[in-house]
């Protein structure tokens, strides 16, 4: 018995975790995230060794940390493989990866994946990876890889790199394992794309780690932080400040490894809600006033409406004579992200979960005269709500309504001049003062000119109203959730692509405070009028 256990623990992957590092030039410096990747893997799988494979070590405080849990293990460099060349730094890693868990077997993992649970139910394998997209759509990614010492896929595997090219960037490490699979499968387990590598690279996906909480990590056993694709932008100023009061879908499972009492970590513990809470239909109250004394950048935009619908904010100014209570957006880089409950829609046609329709209300002054500018953004995955500016000759600037839909091709946007609202003469860059605005969205439940299915005010007037507004049904075919609202922006829009330099061409410069998002549509009677001054379409 005691002999038939011993040759079923050796036949498991063994509980070593690897880590690959310090390849690209000397005095290598950890980051915080590489530090809670090691953390996370020390206290989730409780290894029996951390292997922490370098050419080059590294220094900095974040390595002095993680240290104690780390077995240094230096490697040399491979320029080559089957003789062909490894130029890059990242082909070395991978085919060292590889080396090495022929060698030891185990748990290899890149330094910006987050352990999340055990993979000990996974370990009786003799190897195993995790699809990168649906089904699989990439490939199979190399940034978590479990192994056997001298695996027979593995060992296909590192064969397939007597044809490697280094132009072909992800080929030999992420295709090619995918084109394989299908042909051994005894070989190979294969996990589906929320084991490890969701949410993705793309913007829906980096939106959802790093600007939403809407993402519980239910079904991962790690994720992919993607680092070289969120470092541009969405990961500067990372601090542990930030993780522990900034939320979004990442921080939120970041700071169970901040917190050593774990008494204390339900009090750091985020929540989520599908709709409101709230009988009143609010769904959060921000009034964007500095919460914390700290120069912390992004800063927490704080919910007071107690759904803990707590948001972004990036880049702001604030005045620190207190001259002014607002947040300032600089009309370049900063904005304001407020996520949204996880099942709030857009009113859809015929849904039976968007009849009552959204209201959203904030202040906001500008001396801007840029034309074409997104005061305001809702947004989902297939259609886009912006307030827009647009200059009215020899007055001032304007605000209009602008409705985007995705094109059939999935990725470009064009604007629906059916329901777009152009600018009417109401000037919002004359005075020194707030305004405030209150754009109303609510399904075609009645016809009534108190009520017109897009409403958009200033201080209670009507400025830009459409009583057909209504979004096409294919907007929704398949899949409501493609009209969930995913958050609302002001100060500037969503980007192309995070990995970029920040695509300034719609951001806006102003102030704001006092943003008011209803999970209901509210009527001229709720907003109190001053006059009813239309302007419809």
């Amino acid at each position: 018995m005691y002999q038939q256990q011993q040759q079923q623990e050796s036949s498991k992957i063994p509980k070593i975790v690897h880590f690959v590092y310090g390849l690209k030039g000397p005095d290598p410096q950890l980051d915080l995230i590489h530090y809670l990747a090691i953390k996370s893997a020390h206290d989730i799988h409780r290894p029996d060794k951390i292997l922490f494979h370098y050419h080059y070590l590294p220094s900095g405080d974040m390595f002095e940390r993680a240290k104690p849990y780390l077995e240094l293990h230096q490697v040399d460099l491979i320029p080559t493989v089957f003789d062909r060349p490894l130029q890059h730094f990242a082909h070395q890693a991978d085919v060292i990866r590889l080396n090495v868990l022929n060698k030891y077997g185990g748990i290899y993992l890149d330094l910006d994946v987050i352990s999340l649970k055990p993979f000990d139910s996974l370990l009786s394998n003799e190897f195993v990876m995790g699809q990168e997209g649906v089904d699989g759509s990439v490939g199979l990614c190399n940034a978590v890889i479990l192994s056997r010492p001298g695996a027979r896929f593995l060992q296909r595997w590192i064969q397939t790199y007597r044809t490697f090219n280094m132009k072909d960037w992800n080929y030999h490490s992420v295709i090619l394992p995918g084109k394989l699979a299908p042909y051994f499968k005894n070989e190979v387990t294969v996990l589906n794309h929320t084991s490890f590598f969701w949410p993705l690279w793309d913007g829906q996906g980096l939106r959802t780690l790093f600007l939403e909480k809407s993402y519980t990590f239910e079904h991962n056993f790690a994720t992919h932080v993607w680092e070289s694709a969120a470092n541009t932008n969405l990961m500067k100023g990372l601090t542990e400040d930030v993780i522990m009061n900034v939320d979004n879908s990442l921080n939120c499972q970041l700071r169970r490894f901040l917190v050593d009492d774990p008494s204390k970590w339900k009090k750091v513990q985020c929540h989520t809600v599908p709709h409101t809470t709230r009988d009143d239909g609010i769904v959060g109250k921000w009034s964007l006033a500095r919460t914390i004394d700290e120069e912390m950048d992004p800063m927490p935009a704080t919910d007071s409406t107690g759904n803990e619908m707590h948001g972004v904010i990036r880049g702001g100014y604030y005045d620190k004579q207190g001259k002014d209570d607002g947040v300032y957006m600089n009309g370049k880089d900063s904005y304001v992200f407020l996520g949204m409950p996880t099942r709030m829609m857009l009113p859809t046609p015929g849904s039976l979960h968007a009849q009552r329709g959204v209201t959203v209300q904030w202040d906001m002054k500008t001396h801007s005269k840029d034309s074409g500018r997104a005061a305001m953004m809702l947004q989902t995955d297939r259609c886009k709500v912006i307030i827009k500016t647009r200059t009215i000759p020899g007055r001032g600037l304007a605000l209009g309504v602008e409705t985007q839909v995705l094109a059939d091709n999935g990725w470009s946007w064009h604007r629906h001049k059916d329901l777009s609202v152009g600018a009417a003469p109401f000037i919002i860059n004359q005075e020194d003062q707030y305004h405030r605005f209150t754009l109303v969205l609510q399904p075609d439940v009645k016809k009534d000119l108190l009520a017109p299915n897009l409403a958009l005010y200033m201080d209670g007037d009507v400025i830009a109203s459409h009583a057909n507004w209504e979004l096409p049904t294919a907007l929704s075919l398949g899949s409501e959730d493609s009209l969930i609202i995913r958050g609302i922006w002001f100060g500037s829009v969503e980007p192309d692509r995070y990995q970029d330099t920040w695509d300034t061409s719609l951001s806006f410069a102003a102030w704001y405070k006092q943003v008011s998002v209803w999970e209901r549509a509210m009527d001229i009677r709720d907003i109190e009028p001053r006059t009813f001054k239309n302007a419809d379409n």
